[in-house]
């Protein structure tokens, strides 16, 4: 089955859009994934629906195919823009959908954004825990979105933990 014709305008706003389009895209692609991920794609079942932004539209039913062409969209997201707002939006939408496939995209704008700036650092290591990633330490005491150093500290000590159990290559 094809993507909705809605699905595939946010998706086309996601990887062509203007930072200001690409901002209203990326709320309606994280409101669009929690539906599918809490409520089986029925927006119809969600409470508390936030938005569309990007559209007079209201959000139509989702299928695999509608998830896997935001997902697609996302990573392209993570793998063009730097800016930190567009980076944690991106990673919070990739949160709510929760799955592997996005793992290598999120460790690579993880390397970028704990070496550049930590507002897209937190939002990033929520969206890997999300898909199992063991982040933080057993005995961290906060978790916090303004913990600068100590979400940076996870962050760095994560992707030494994964660089060292990279195979040889």
């Amino acid at each position: 089955m094809n993507p909705h014709p809605f699905t595939q305008r946010i998706a086309l706003l996601l990887e062509h859009g203007d930072a200001e389009c690409l901002r209203h895209a990326l709320i309606d692609a994280a409101e669009m994934l929690r539906i599918w991920r809490r409520f089986g794609g029925d927006p119809g079942r969600a409470k508390g629906i936030v938005g569309p932004f990007s559209t007079d539209e209201a959000f139509p039913p989702m299928g695999s195919a509608d998830r896997d062409l935001l997902r697609q969209a996302l990573c392209s997201v993570l793998e063009r823009w730097r800016d930190a707002d567009i980076v944690s939006s991106a990673a919070n939408a990739l949160m709510n959908l929760a799955e592997p496939e996005a793992r290598p995209v999120l460790v690579q704008a993880l390397r970028h954004a704990v070496a550049a700036d930590n507002r897209a650092v937190f939002q990033l290591l929520l969206a890997l825990e999300a898909i199992d990633e063991d982040i933080y330490d057993a005995g961290l005491t906060t978790r916090s979105y303004d913990a600068d150093e100590i979400n940076r500290a996870a962050a760095l000590r994560y992707l030494q933990r994964i660089d060292s159990n990279a195979p040889a290559g």
